[in-house]
C-alpha cells in the first residue's frame, strides 16, 4: 500500500517541493491551494502567508489558524471572481477527466486575482506502470494521471499567457516502448501500479493485482528488461515536472471561462 507519509520524506519529493517554495512570490495576501490533499504544501504556505483556503474534494483536516479549509470541486469552485492573491495548484491537473480539463483550468483563472502557480509532471509516459481493473476491465494509467502535459498543452489551457516564472526540477522519467506496452497489455500489466491509493478511474473500485502463470509472468520480465535497457541506454533523463508562475495583473482572465 502506498505511504504518503514515507513518500514526503524522499529526495525527489523534497526537490519538488523546494521548486514550488521557490517560485511563491512574497506580496500575496489570501492563498488559495486548489487540491491540497494532506496539507503538506499548505503548512508551508502558512508558513509565508497569512490566510491560507485549502480545499480538496474531501474536506481538509488541517488545524492551522492561518488556514480555512473547504469542501469543493476544482471544476465549479465556491468563490467568486478575482478572490485571491495567489492560487496554487499542483500534482492536480493531471487527475482531472480530460472532458472536464478546461473546465477546472479557467475556475482557476477565474478566482485568481494576480499570481498563479501550477505544477504538474512534464511529458509523462502514461503507459508506464499501467493498470487493469478486475472489476471493469479497463485499463488505467499509473495513480491516476489521465494527462500528460508539456509546454503546449499546458500554456493552451490558461489561454496561452506569458509567463511568469517556470522551472523543470527532477530528472529521471522513465518510459516504455511498443514492444513491452503490448506485452503488458497482452497480460493483463502484471507490473502495474497496484498498491497505489487511488482506485480505478473508471468505475472506482478498488485496484488489485493480478496473478499470471508462469509463462505470462516470464514473457513480461522479458519485457520489464527491455524497458530496463531503453532508460538506461536511452537519452538523457528528461524532467520529472514543470511549474510555472504567472502574473495575471492586467489579464482578462474572465475571458477563459
Amino acid at each position: 500500500m502506498f505511504d504518503l507519509k514515507q513518500y514526503r520524506g524522499k529526495e525527489v519529493e523534497h526537490v519538488r517541493v523546494e521548486s514550488i517554495l521557490d517560485l511563491l512570490p512574497n506580496d500575496a495576501g489570501e492563498v488559495l491551494e486548489a487540491g491540497c490533499r494532506d496539507g503538506y504544501i499548505t503548512l508551508k504556505l502558512a508558513d509565508r502567508y497569512k490566510k491560507i483556503t485549502a480545499l480538496d474534494l474531501h474536506m481538509p483536516l488541517i488545524d492551522h489558524p492561518r488556514v480555512t479549509c473547504v469542501r469543493g470541486d476544482i471544476t465549479s469552485l465556491p468563490f467568486t471572481d478575482r478572490s485571491f492573491d495567489l492560487v496554487v495548484c499542483t500534482e492536480v491537473l493531471e487527475h482531472i477527466m480530460p472532458e472536464k480539463l478546461q473546465a477546472a483550468c479557467s475556475e482557476l483563472m477565474r478566482v485568481c486575482r494576480r499570481y498563479l502557480l501550477i505544477g504538474v509532471p512534464y511529458r509523462q509516459d502514461l503507459r508506464v506502470h499501467a493498470t487493469r481493473c478486475v472489476h471493469c476491465g479497463k485499463e488505467n494509467p499509473t495513480t491516476g494521471h489521465v494527462n500528460s502535459f508539456d509546454e503546449e498543452r499546458l500554456f493552451s489551457l490558461f489561454g496561452n499567457m506569458p509567463f511568469h516564472q517556470a522551472d523543470y526540477p527532477g530528472r529521471g522519467v522513465y518510459r516504455t516502448n511498443r514492444w513491452s506496452y503490448g506485452i503488458y497489455k497482452r497480460y493483463g500489466f502484471p507490473y502495474g501500479s497496484y498498491q497505489q491509493e487511488e482506485p480505478c478511474v473508471f468505475c472506482g473500485n478498488r485496484l488489485e493485482k493480478p496473478r499470471p502463470g508462469v509463462a505470462a509472468r516470464l514473457i513480461c520480465l522479458f519485457a520489464k528488461g527491455l524497458e530496463f535497457i531503453q532508460n538506461k541506454t536511452g537519452p538523457c533523463k528528461s524532467p520529472v515536472w514543470i511549474h510555472v508562475l504567472w502574473d495575471i495583473t492586467g489579464q482578462d482572465s474572465l475571458k477563459y471561462q
